[in-house]
């Protein structure tokens, strides 16, 4: 909550301090929509309490930790394809952050269908597409370019038909597990959210940094008394 709070006034602080148009504009805008975003998801909190979507919104957060070690497998996956891809046909690139994102890009959305066809075999590409004043150039010959679309085949076997399957069968073992427990879930969550909500300031953001400024002094009134109170024993106790 705190870093949250602290990034909304940082976006209202940058939008106040430059008018309508500087570069800084558009980075306070930046900062505010991606706090806004975690502002709406913590609305989820709040649907704890209903019976019915209290149960899915613990599904969701236990199938998030069990995507986690399924990234772990896939990012390993993706790197082995996305290098070789990378390094057989581009061997002469820069080495830039472009070079970098590149791959991670495109074996990253094949595993959602998109296979980019144009661009699995160079040839195939470049002939697909000729000029209409000149004609038809040949690609270049790269040394195993042939090797490309039997490394992608091999990727897209093991990425999309055995990892996906395997992470909606542990989703579906999630989902039968919460299920069966969905009314001891919902009384748990509804009972932390009500002792969540109990011990929070009453003001609501970005009015709550005045109840915790008062609860630090509070805090710090009732040390400054408990000293004397502590030196006081000390001295009967000798």
């Amino acid at each position: 909550n705190i870093w949250l709070v602290l990034c909304y006034w940082l976006s209202l602080v940058v939008l106040q301090r430059h008018p309508l148009g500087e570069p800084s504009m558009g980075y306070g805008r930046v900062i505010y929509c991606v706090d806004i975003i975690f502002w709406y998801i913590r609305v989820l909190d709040i649907f704890g309490v209903n019976k019915y979507l209290g149960p899915y919104v613990m599904m969701i957060g236990k199938m998030m930790i069990d995507m986690l070690y399924f990234v772990v497998i896939m990012l390993v996956v993706l790197m082995s394809f996305g290098v070789a891809r990378q390094a057989i046909l581009h061997p002469d690139e820069e080495p830039t952050w472009r070079l970098a994102r590149n791959i991670f890009y495109m074996p990253y959305w094949m595993i959602y269908g998109e296979v980019f066809a144009d661009s699995i075999d160079r040839k195939t590409s470049v002939h697909s597409k000729p000029s209409v004043n000149l004609p038809s150039k040949l690609p270049p010959c790269i040394p195993g370019a042939w090797l490309t679309p039997a490394i992608m085949a091999c990727y897209l076997l093991v990425a999309n038909i055995l990892l996906v399957n395997l992470l909606i069968a542990v989703f579906n073992n999630t989902f039968f597990e919460v299920k069966s427990i969905s009314n001891q879930v919902w009384k748990f969550q509804r009972y932390q959210l009500i002792m969540t909500f109990h011990d929070r300031p009453i003001l609501p953001p970005p009015l709550i940094v005045f109840p915790h400024i008062y609860i630090a002094l509070k805090r710090l009134c009732c040390t400054c008394r408990r000293k004397p109170e502590a030196s006081l024993l000390c001295a009967v106790s000798l």
